[in-house]
């Protein structure tokens, strides 16, 4: 299933959509010039995808306490979390969430799937491979535009 479908039903929220979505971290981890993603457990929502990995923010936490959280819990790593990459709002059927994916470099730890199924470093031109989550999609696709700049 190729990740860069232009007919892909994915929507931009507008307007009061906006309001109340979920609120997701991502992490975008590069080492040698690859991007660590991660599978989705199979019985999640969207289960068998790939993804940058993060999780959805508890309330009272930043943006930013959020990523390390979920890191630490699903790849078992301590990372340091830098500038926005990317902030995206997207519609599933059933919600609505707000993507924001962080530039971050690993402090300490190697990525273990904890809970994920797996994960892998892939080069930019391999994320076409992967079935990625809609709202991923965006994010690699700049990732691909940025390295052709």
């Amino acid at each position: 299933m190729p990740i860069f479908a232009s007919d892909l039903k994915v929507s931009v929220l507008k307007g009061s959509d906006t309001e109340n979505p979920v609120w997701v971290a991502a992490g975008l981890i590069l080492r040698e010039g690859r991007c660590l993603i991660a599978k989705r457990p199979k019985g999640s929502f969207m289960g068998g995808y790939w993804e940058f990995p993060g999780g959805k923010r508890e309330q009272g936490e930043t943006i930013e306490e959020c990523l390390q959280r979920e890191l630490g819990e699903e790849l078992g790593i301590q990372v340091k979390v830098g500038d926005i990459f990317l902030d995206s709002y997207y519609r599933y059927p059933t919600r609505a969430i707000r993507l924001t994916t962080l530039v971050c470099c690993i402090d300490s730890g190697e990525p273990e799937p904890v809970g994920c199924e797996e994960v892998k470093w892939v080069l930019p031109h391999e994320l076409a491979q992967y079935p990625l989550c809609p709202p991923d999609i965006e994010v690699a696709n700049k990732i691909v535009r940025k390295r052709k700049e």
